[in-house]
């Protein structure tokens, strides 16, 4: 387990990016969905704690029958 802050889409897709180029522990990072929790607010700045083969973890809005949320995703290798 590690402890990492949570960042922007636009920083995680960079880093995703920047994988292609200079792999982390020679693959490219995936983005997958980190749970499946409905979230009222994005957690950006916040610390999290998660597993080692996370790189980052951001929030998404996205929306249902039941209104907005914001759905958690990560990077992963």
């Amino acid at each position: 387990m590690k402890t990492i802050q949570v960042t922007t889409r636009a920083k995680a897709d960079a880093m995703q990016v920047n994988s292609l180029f200079k792999p982390v522990n020679g693959n490219t990072l995936s983005k997958l969905r980190y749970d499946m929790g409905k979230y009222k607010n994005s957690g950006v700045g916040r610390n999290a704690n998660v597993s080692d083969d996370v790189h980052a973890l951001w929030f998404e809005r996205r929306s249902d029958s039941d209104g907005h949320y914001y759905a958690m995703y990560c990077l992963t290798n």
